[in-house]
């Protein structure tokens, strides 16, 4: 399976997740206990390979779902301080 991902995703990615996106895909994927075809943790290398190749379909889709889980969160705060502070962005 293979899954194109353009430049302009691939730094979506990055904004949404951070700097240590590959730590934060590898553990969402062991919270999940998905291991790769060796039954082994997936690597934080195998993330970057994955998102830059688009050739690991269990890890893109971590990746999507932790995308959402973050965009979530980050809303929840930004309303929470928009709350406090009796702002609106």
């Amino acid at each position: 399976f293979y899954m194109n991902i353009s430049e302009k995703e691939k730094i979506a990615i990055k904004n949404i997740l951070g700097n240590f996106y590959t730590e934060k895909v590898v553990n969402f994927l062991n919270k999940k206990k998905v291991k790769n075809k060796y039954g082994k943790s997936f690597s934080r290398n195998s993330v970057r390979v994955a998102l830059n190749t688009g050739t690991n379909s269990i890890i893109l889709e971590a990746i999507v779902e932790l995308c959402e889980l973050e965009k979530q969160k980050n809303k929840k705060k930004q309303l929470l301080k928009e709350k406090i502070l009796g702002t609106k962005k």
